[in-house]
């Protein structure tokens, strides 16, 4: 049985931890993948094409605020009909589409003349690559309070 002052104790670390990680995160500038497909092979995958390189962070910048707008980062998807050639383009946003303002989409699409378009937008570092797995302050937030609900278990036991 766990003591009510090593409970009072764990329990307190674990809102520290939380506050902290809280502000830190939240405190640093986002960063997004920046590059173009066109230019830059790489940007399909976002995988270096030189055997027993696995780095696959190498387009990821922070973004800097643009007339006092917030930047988020976005990825463009585009497919030209004719040449059936795919380009994408990650780069930082700071103005969202209308339509995904309007609907709180994340990614909205566009049938124009000649090529379709699908944009998307999000907000949390590296979240525009091809299959992010970015740290999330909500995850880590996740197991601080996971970890104050076992002192509790622990501490009724």
């Amino acid at each position: 049985m766990v003591s009510t002052n090593a409970y009072k104790m764990l329990l307190n670390i674990a809102v520290i931890v939380a506050v902290i990680t809280s502000q830190c995160l939240s405190a640093h500038a986002l960063r997004c993948h920046q590059c173009n497909s066109h230019k830059e092979e790489d940007c399909i995958n976002l995988k270096l094409t030189t055997p027993g390189d696995k780095r696959d962070d190498q387009f990821l910048k922070e973004c800097v605020m643009e007339n006092g707008k917030e930047p988020f980062c976005r990825k463009t998807v585009l497919k030209v009909e004719v040449t059936r050639e795919q380009r994408i383009i990650r780069e930082c946003g700071y103005m969202r589409e209308k339509m995904q303002t309007d609907t709180g989409l994340s990614c909205v699409s566009a049938d124009n003349e000649g090529y379709q378009q699908t944009i998307c937008a999000c907000d949390e570092d590296g979240c525009n690559g091809s299959q992010s797995i970015a740290n999330s302050k909500w995850t880590i937030l996740g197991v601080t309070g996971l970890s104050a609900v076992l002192a509790t278990v622990l501490h009724r036991n």
